[in-house]
């Protein structure tokens, strides 16, 4: 599974950098002249910093707990400056939820984790569920023939869904074309490592759905739920425990296993075109 990236990019060219931790009053705002990428002319490192606070505010969606973790760099003390500022900004858009860099040290400080040195994607991933985030924010300053790049990278943590029962109001629609038809997403429950999606023919109630659906002689491989956040993710049923009928017959739910992430499409293929549902969000359970 490829980890899901939102590409932000901000490439600094420093003239006259002063390392923080050799001079200890250093301050490194003045010291470097940014450019980004398909801009010309320079900006503070504060103004990239900045810059790639609103670049995050725009590709994540509103609501969403980020926390920024790492910064690969040859000094402690200039991760920290602009993990802070990164923060600092986050925070002054009030559009996320950004977790409180005490939180994180209070991580630190039982794992073997560092803000300045190079750290693998899955232990960070490891850090942001730990911290009930669900992206999370790394860096790197790498010297390129004596000028510096900065790169600033968003990485989605695939969380599984909390137990318990989602239940949508209204309720999701399926639509062959762009036709609606009578089959409604009822409610998804997950236990464990499973998660079942219940349909449903009618808007309040529980009713069998027919055949146009679950078609006669359908496959498990027809349906499909795919991970919105991660497109190269997709799941089926579990052959055996779809329903209480077999495939032979009309169903109404379908199990799978190992669902990550919390927005989905699901889709079943029998007919042509195929039934697809409205945009599925695994909020908080009931």
């Amino acid at each position: 599974m490829k980890n899901k990236l939102l590409g932000i990019a901000i490439f600094i060219t420093v003239i006259g950098f002063i390392w923080l931790g050799c001079t200890g009053n250093a301050q490194p705002a003045p010291n470097v002249k940014a450019t980004e990428e398909g801009t010309h002319g320079g900006k503070t490192l504060d103004e990239a910093i900045a810059e790639a606070a609103v670049r995050i505010d725009e590709r994540i969606e509103a609501g969403t707990k980020i926390a920024t973790l790492n910064f690969n760099s040859p000094s402690d003390r200039f991760s920290s400056y602009v993990l802070d500022e990164l923060t600092a900004n986050l925070l002054d858009s009030r559009k996320l939820i950004v977790v409180d860099r005490k939180e994180i040290d209070l991580i630190r400080s039982e794992i073997d984790f560092q803000y300045s040195g190079e750290v693998a994607d899955e232990s960070m991933q490891a850090v942001g569920r730990r911290l009930g985030a669900q992206s999370i924010v790394s860096g790197s300053l790498t010297d390129i023939g004596g000028d510096f790049r900065i790169v600033i990278r968003v990485l989605n943590v695939q969380t599984a869904p909390a137990n318990g029962t989602y239940t949508f109001l209204p309720r999701l629609r399926g639509y062959v074309g762009a036709a609606p038809i009578d089959a409604y997403l009822y409610q998804i429950v997950v236990r464990g490592d499973y998660m079942a999606v219940y349909i449903s023919s009618t808007v309040t109630g529980w009713r069998a759905v027919g055949s146009r659906v679950f078609k006669d002689g359908g496959s498990p491989q027809n349906v499909r739920l795919r991970d919105l956040d991660n497109q190269g993710q997709t799941y089926y049923p579990e052959p055996g425990i779809q329903t209480t009928h077999s495939w032979d017959n009309n169903g109404e739910w379908f199990t799978f296993k190992g669902v990550k992430g919390r927005r989905f499409s699901l889709t079943i293929s029998h007919e042509s075109p195929p039934v697809v549902w409205d945009e599925i969000k695994l909020n908080t359970p009931n």
